[in-house]
């Protein structure tokens, strides 16, 4: 039995191998299997057809598998026929316009249909387009200051996030606030984009802190791609407490790396403060050094404080931070003063450790309070190959304020399985002790994500739970969403989608607590939950996008055994359209919803109105009854009326020779469910007046008005502030690049060899021109594979296009003196033909004594040209349009030798003049 296993393994083998080194009777490819498509410009690739048979093959056509938007080249449909050994190309040109980037295929596909053994055959030959497109997501608020009353159980703040690529995205939005002291129901939101699309995103947020000077706050909103698996965007957005005790904070219109800058501050309340500011990167011997600092003087009340201050040092694998810190990606809230080592010793693997406590100010005598600091330790390990991205992470924390001592592990792993699909798997276990009542309590969370793209479809799942008492960031959270989209063309897709957002964290208390009917009640009992489904179709074409859908919303909120819940059927519709420098998006949603299963049902109704031009923008929002179950429930207690609206507009602009640099802003808000009303008026102005050196001031006003309450405020801020030159940022690299003339071909450059000077160099889109020396630099470069491109006129070709950038490097680029052949098509007219052929974009070939060939077009003039290296050449023409009397000729390159010139003679097929004489 063991004989004839292996005797059928060996015939079984060798029927293998001679399947599969029989040949295929014809080839059919396409020359570049990839082509980067960037927008707006044309590219050409050729597609190769060669009969390997020993007989004629007849070529029935070769079509397209779809019409593909942009098309302006494509191979004939006529019949042809291929001799054994005969083959041709056959140019492919695409126009890379917005319906073509839209398209939902990943790959170009042409098919080819001949004739053998009477029997009719296909093949089909693809090549991949590889789009560059703009993967980094736009998030920007609403308004610059976002207003918080500390007297309202809710607030709100809104921000933009669009989509600037060409595909449909799932994105995480995690949000971090800095300093401590503001509380968010819900710390991340999945949201699916369509191609261009931009949403309004609204949080609920509220005031937990009691400090008599209230500082400004940043919401830190970073968005991760879910099928890309990588952080797509960040921002800052400022949060201000409405408080008659005010400080201003630096804003981001001032804070440019490399500077200092000094100013003096007065408020409207008689109290006014000197404030430093200070950023910068500077080489420290082989070390890279990075500094920021912030602090304020009160000059009446002797105060001091200094605040989001760190010092930074380190090289490409080791970096250490100290002061103020955060901990970035985490499954757990990190921010104070301490200590952060990252060590990364390759492009896979790295290591972070923490240690920090939470106290955002470095120095602060303004409030002498002697709370007890939580302290926080924390370790981060993650790594990377091919297709799978791994992280493992550790935090302990203790808080002797709430007597809470917390562990937390956390796993994620990412992993590719197919250029289509992706999976991500994550989860985490944690302990929490009360050192005081000696309880605790065990907590875990699990999560997974799959996600699938093809030509048509687009599936992204994503599911996570999390027990009450886990003590991650996602405490108590059940997230389910479900996404389904379909391509009906190239601009039109269906969609279905559910999202199901539960949270009911439990937190461990000391003392137990009961409801007025002695039954226990935890602290803070909080249930919200949030279900979306809807479904729709979003519409493409050019620079108009238009998406409708009808969506049902049920939402349910519990707080300490108070249960609210509301049901609304609403319908949303989308537009959003460029011209020029114009940009406009409309959104309006209408809709009925029931509170609480009363009898009524109310009409809602929301329009949202973005506007840019140039440096200038506006947006508006009005909301007809509430949206929300926090608004309709105030507009029952208060019973006011439930409309809201905003208006927001910025402007920007540069004058005398860009020296002057101004940054105008206003908005106003009015709310009729919380009887108020404020707005506010914002101006930043910097003029550079030497060397360096810049004026610089702000002005603020904010008023604020209610039926309770009322504030105006009035900041001015003036100052002086100086540039350093800029130096590479951490993590980032120099790249110097030196041009020669390599007249040797050996790729070094020797004595006799010169630089070229006064040379374009483009890394990417980034232009430079080479010195004297032929060299040029360029700074804070990241990681990654660039492209080089250079005029390559003058017969001097680059060696090589591409370069991978890991570290700082010097690279020389040897530019290759290619010799010049040059020709000319001339017609041959009979007697009387006057008409003049077409001959522009015939195919010129170059074929080597490797048999490498070449091509290139026949310009309007007739003439033709190719840069070769030394060698003999055999240069062709296929063509089935004319008759050409010599179309292949030989030739011989002789480095520094003129060549001769090549005379190709035709004249057009299957005409004949006749002329009768009378």
């Amino acid at each position: 039995m063991r004989n004839i296993l292996v005797l059928f393994t060996c015939l079984l083998g060798a029927l293998s191998s001679a399947i599969a080194q029989e040949k295929a009777p014809l080839t059919f490819s396409f020359e570049q299997d990839s082509i980067l498509a960037e927008p707006g410009i044309t590219f050409i690739n050729f597609l190769l057809v060669k009969n390997q048979s020993s007989d004629s093959l007849k070529i029935n056509k070769i079509t397209a598998q779809a019409a593909y938007p942009g098309s302006l080249l494509s191979p004939s449909t006529a019949s042809f026929s291929l001799a054994p050994n005969e083959s041709k190309r056959f140019p492919v040109k695409f126009l890379t316009n917005q319906d073509f980037l839209k398209i939902p295929e990943q790959s170009i596909q042409y098919n080819i249909s001949y004739l053998l053994n009477g029997d009719n055959k296909t093949q089909s030959a693809s090549f991949h387009i590889n789009r560059k497109e703009e993967i980094d997501l736009n998030i920007y608020p609403f308004a610059l200051d976002n207003y918080l009353d500390p007297n309202l159980p809710e607030n709100k703040v809104s921000f933009f996030v669009e989509n600037r690529s060409y595909s449909s995205r799932q994105i995480k939005l995690s949000y971090r606030l800095q300093p401590d002291g503001l509380q968010i129901a819900q710390k991340e939101l999945i949201i699916n984009l369509e191609s261009k699309e931009k949403r309004l995103i609204e949080l609920q947020v509220s005031s937990r802190s009691t400090n008599a000077f209230s500082p400004d706050y940043q919401l830190i909103v970073n968005a991760e791609d879910l099928i890309l698996n990588k952080v797509v965007g960040s921002t800052a957005i400022r949060i201000v407490i409405l408080s008659s005790s005010r400080q201003m904070n630096a804003t981001r219109f001032n804070t440019t790396g490399n500077s200092i800058e000094l100013t003096h501050n007065q408020l409207n309340k008689g109290l006014s403060y000197s404030q430093l500011r200070a950023n910068g990167t500077f080489l420290l011997n082989k070390l890279q050094a990075s500094f920021t600092t912030n602090a304020d003087y009160y000059q009446q009340r002797e105060n001091l404080n200094i605040y989001n201050t760190w010092f930074e040092l380190g090289n490409q694998k080791l970096t250490l931070r100290l002061g103020n810190i955060y901990g970035d990606g985490y499954d757990y809230s990190i921010s104070g003063n301490g200590a952060k080592i990252t060590y990364q010793p390759n492009d896979h693997r790295s290591f972070e450790i923490i240690g920090s406590q939470n106290d955002y100010s470095i120095y602060n005598n303004l409030n002498n309070n002697n709370r007890n600091l939580a302290t926080t330790l924390a370790s981060r390990y993650q790594f990377t190959n091919k297709n799978t991205q791994s992280e493992i992470a550790y935090i302990y924390n203790t808080d002797p304020e709430k007597a809470i001592n917390t562990n937390l592990l956390t796993l994620s792993s990412s992993i590719k399985l197919d250029p289509i699909q992706n999976i991500r798997f994550e989860g985490g276990i944690s302990n929490e002790q009360n050192t005081d009542a000696m309880i605790q309590a065990f907590g875990y969370s699990a999560g997974i994500y799959y996600g699938i793209k093809d030509k048509n479809w687009s599936i992204n799942s994503t599911n996570f739970y999390s027990t009450p008492e886990y003590a991650g960031q996602k405490r108590g959270t059940l997230n389910l969403n479900q996404s389904v989209s379909y391509s009906l063309s190239t601009n039109k897709q269906l969609f279905l989608r559910y999202s199901n957002n539960t949270n009911q964290p439990h937190y461990l208390t000391q003392i137990p607590l009961v409801d007025l009917n002695g039954m226990p009640l935890s602290e803070n009992y909080y249930y919200g939950r949030n279900q979306t489904l809807g479904t729709g179709i979003s519409l493409n074409h050019n620079n108009f996008n238009f998406s409708i859908s009808p969506q049902i919303i049920e939402q349910k909120n519990i707080t300490n055994r108070i249960e609210n819940k509301m049901l609304s059927y609403n319908i949303r519709a989308d537009i959003s359209t460029g011209f020029g420098k114009h940009n406009l998006s409309l959104s309006s949603e209408y809709g009925l919803s029931n509170v609480n299963n009363e009898d009524d049902w109310s009409k809602t109704m929301r329009l949202m109105l973005s506007y840019r031009y140039k440096n200038i923008s506006l947006n508006a929002i009005a909301n007809l009854n509430p949206q929300n179950i926090y608004d309709a429930i105030q507009a029952i207690q208060s019973k006011n009326k439930s409309n809201n609206y905003s208006l927001y507009s910025s402007y920007s602009f540069k004058a005398f020779n860009q020296k002057l640099i101004a940054n105008l802003s206003g908005g106003l808000n009015y709310s009729a469910i919380y009887s108020n009303f404020n707005k506010s008026l914002n101006a930043n102005v910097e003029y550079t007046v030497m060397n360096n050196w810049a004026l610089t001031a702000a002005s603020s006003y904010s008023g604020f008005k209610s039926e309770n309450f009322s504030s105006n405020n009035m900041q001015f801020r003036a100052g002086i502030k100086k540039y350093f030159k800029q130096a590479t940022a951490l993590g980032n690299h120099k790249v110097k690049l030196k041009l020669f003339q390599d007249k040797n071909y050996n790729g070094i450059m020797d004595n006799q060899e010169q630089a070229i000077p006064g040379k374009i160099i483009r890394l990417n889109s980034t232009a430079a021109l080479t010195d004297k020396n032929g060299e040029v630099s360029y700074q804070n470069v990241m990681s990654g594979t660039y492209r080089i491109r250079i005029d390559e006129k003058e017969g001097l070709q680059l060696g090589s296009d591409s370069l991978q950038v890991k570290r700082n490097k010097t690279v020389l680029l040897p530019m290759i003196q290619n010799n010049h052949i040059s020709g000319e098509l001339k017609e041959i007219r009979q007697q009387y033909d006057e008409k003049i052929s077409d001959i522009v974009g015939v195919n010129i070939y170059a074929r080597n004594e490797k048999g490498e060939i070449f091509n290139t077009f026949v310009n309007p003039e007739g003439k033709f040209n190719f840069y070769v290296k030394e060698g003999t050449y055999t240069i062709y023409i296929e063509n089935n349009r004319y008759q050409f009397l010599n179309p292949s000729q030989n030739i011989k390159v002789i480095t520094g030798q003129d060549s001769d010139k090549l005379i190709f003679e035709f004249k057009k097929k299957d005409t004949e003049i006749k002329v009768k004489k009378f």
